[in-house]
């Protein structure tokens, strides 16, 4: 059987600057213990077995910067790459993140984006050594120490320096948490047997979900596709009258040609007597598309049947919170 001799490479120098190699030169790096494959770019190679890359190119029209957050955006056949852009934590279809840039890319130019592994000579100012970091929610491609509430890790920070820092890439996408907390501070009165969306006055919490305290409060519009979960707390006294009083509960949607009532959301509630406050939730599992909008709707068979809310009460320690008129939790499920 024939002998084969074992190719050996430098280790004597450890940066690709130094060594001067053209691209597809490989060399030995000792320190890191890895074969380095010099690509077209300067001083950049990738380390084999210790980094991924992805080769793109940018076409948006402005220089996206070493170190930056993207996204896929498309495919240019000149190049055979994949187009990018910068990524932000500010909805679910822009965080559809690839990884961070290796180099800068003025617009039309090629480069990489590393997946996984380390991205060297970056500005890591201002973080701290091994903590972890997330895609930012307000600087397009930036990295931030604050989880958003849509969270994507993107890894951690390895060097701290303005020129020289690094990031271990390691993308991570975690809970989406997408919510919102209304409620309406005001009593809500109705016409008998005329159906009238319930309106809503404060946000309590939101996230992920658009809703105006002033201007069409009763509609809610999504900012993102998914299935969601709304329970609805109506609290509801009928005011006078005898016999017994309906109050209908239900759920409109409007994807995209005008409010439809939704099949089987409703609850009917029965009111046998005056002076009587009673709260009766509604929980309805929905799906929706983005910019896809919902109201809550009620229908009361007297308008003696009121949503009726309460002052503050009492006198410190002992004093009792303000009680709307209505109460509702907007959640989306899973990822």
């Amino acid at each position: 059987m024939a002998d084969y001799t074992k190719p050996s490479f430098d280790a004597t120098i450890l940066t690709q600057d130094a060594l001067g190699a053209s691209a597809g030169s490989i060399n030995f790096d000792p320190v890191k213990s890895s074969m380095n494959v010099q690509n077209i770019f300067p001083g950049s190679s990738l380390q084999v077995g210790q980094e991924s890359v992805v080769f793109v190119v940018n076409n948006t029209g402005s220089t996206i910067s070493d170190g930056n957050v993207v996204n896929i955006s498309g495919y240019d056949s000149i190049n055979d790459a994949l187009e990018i852009t910068l990524a932000l934590s500010d909805t679910i279809a822009n965080t559809e993140v690839l990884g961070i840039t290796t180099t800068p890319m003025i617009d039309g130019a090629v480069g990489f984006v590393a997946v996984f592994g380390r991205v060297n000579d970056v500005d890591t100012s201002g973080f701290v050594e091994g903590e972890v970091v997330y895609l930012s929610d307000t600087v397009p491609g930036g990295l931030t120490s604050t989880r958003s509430p849509i969270p994507i890790q993107m890894g951690h920070i390895g060097k701290v320096h303005a020129t020289t820092g690094f990031v271990h890439v390691e993308i991570r996408e975690l809970e989406r948490s997408i919510f919102g907390g209304f409620s309406h501070t005001l009593d809500q009165t109705f016409t008998a047997n005329v159906s009238a969306a319930i309106q809503f006055n404060t946000n309590e919490e939101l996230f992920g979900i658009s809703h105006s305290e002033t201007v069409n409060n009763d509609e809610f519009t999504f900012d993102n596709e998914g299935t969601y979960q709304a329970t609805i707390e109506p609290q509801y006294t009928r005011t006078t009258g005898g016999g017994t009083d309906v109050l209908n509960i239900f759920m409109a949607r409007d994807t995209g040609g005008g409010f439809a009532n939704v099949t089987n959301s409703n609850v009917k509630l029965s009111v046998n007597a005056a002076g009587i406050t009673t709260v009766s939730p509604l929980t309805v599992t929905f799906a929706v598309n983005t910019g896809d909008k919902v109201r809550f709707m009620a229908q009361v068979e007297s308008s003696n049947l009121i949503l009726d809310a309460f002052a503050t009460s009492g006198i410190a320690p002992n004093d009792i919170p303000a009680t709307p008129s209505v109460i509702m939790n907007l959640i989306r499920l899973g990822l």
